[in-house]
């Protein structure tokens, strides 16, 4: 498996219970097709350098984890599907 960190910009517009599931649900994801979910990092909610999907701001959070590349591939999907979450990033450490 490989090293992975996920960066993810959740609407800010959703409630706190609503973010946390979302982040879950990313996380269950990764978990689902054999991955191992690790230490996830809330930075708080910041201004964006510009509108995206009709929002100013966003929940930013951190994910490290351990995955192979199918499981890449639907977290990408599922990322682009999730209306809660504005813009996703994952590398590869």
């Amino acid at each position: 498996m490989t090293d992975y960190e996920g960066f993810f910009v959740i609407n800010p517009q959703l409630g706190e219970e609503e973010v946390e599931k979302a982040m879950v649900g990313i996380e269950e994801v990764i978990n689902k097709h054999k991955g191992k979910a690790g230490k996830r990092e809330s930075w708080g909610k910041k201004n964006l350098a510009y509108e995206v999907k009709g929002s100013k701001e966003g929940f930013y959070f951190m994910l490290n984890f351990q995955a192979e590349p199918v499981t890449i591939r639907e977290l990408e999907k599922t990322s682009r599907l999730n209306e809660a979450i504005l813009r996703h990033l994952i590398l590869r450490k």
